[in-house]
């Protein structure tokens, strides 16, 4: 079976899609100052929709699809002249095998049509905050050992563990409500 992933990269995030489902992230502060090349953060963002898509991926065969010719191409080649390109083309590989997934030769899309991974990966969200850090501890203090973050993503989560509206590389899952809350410790959720 063949798994396609679109994917796309910004100055502010990435975004991708496979099947019905959706991932993104924003890239760090230090990132969006002093960005490397786009097609670095388009390898780049091809590399987190692999590990965001894993469960979907996992021993298929998978076409990853990118309007950035550059990233495409390196992928392809398994690497060029650009050593940062070709350190996150390796890691793509090697997520690749690590989740017993066949990369089948990428695919280039015109931009106008990779809308959606593209409208993800600028997306600016309003909800995107979290508590200072010594009022979190505070709250952790009364309310006891607190186990996942169930709103947030991973730039502002709270704890290790953790829920997000899209999917992302280190999220337990998006839709906090799709999980049982029960079963765990303790739930955080503002």
């Amino acid at each position: 079976r063949v798994v396609a992933i679109q994917t796309d990269a910004s100055l502010r995030g990435w975004g991708a899609t496979c099947q019905q489902s959706q991932a993104r992230g924003t890239w760090s502060n230090a990132t969006q100052e002093a960005p490397p090349p786009i097609a670095v953060l388009e390898a780049q963002a091809m590399l987190l929709a692999m590990q965001s898509f894993k469960e979907v991926a996992r021993g298929n065969f998978v076409e990853l699809i990118s309007d950035n010719t550059t990233a495409v191409l390196y992928v392809r080649n398994g690497g060029g002249r650009n050593r940062r390109l070709t350190e996150v083309v390796r890691r793509i590989w090697e997520e690749a095998i690590s989740i017993n997934a066949e990369l089948i030769t990428p695919s280039w899309i015109p931009t106008h049509e990779n809308t959606i991974p593209d409208k993800l990966s600028r997306l600016t969200d309003p909800h995107d905050w979290r508590l200072r850090k010594e009022i979190f501890e505070r709250i952790r203090q009364r309310m006891g050992p607190l186990e996942i973050d169930r709103f947030a993503d991973e730039r502002n989560a709270q704890l290790p563990k953790f829920n997000t509206r899209w999917r992302a590389p280190s999220c337990l899952g998006p839709d906090a409500f799709a999980f049982a809350w029960r079963t765990s410790q303790g739930n955080y959720a503002l």
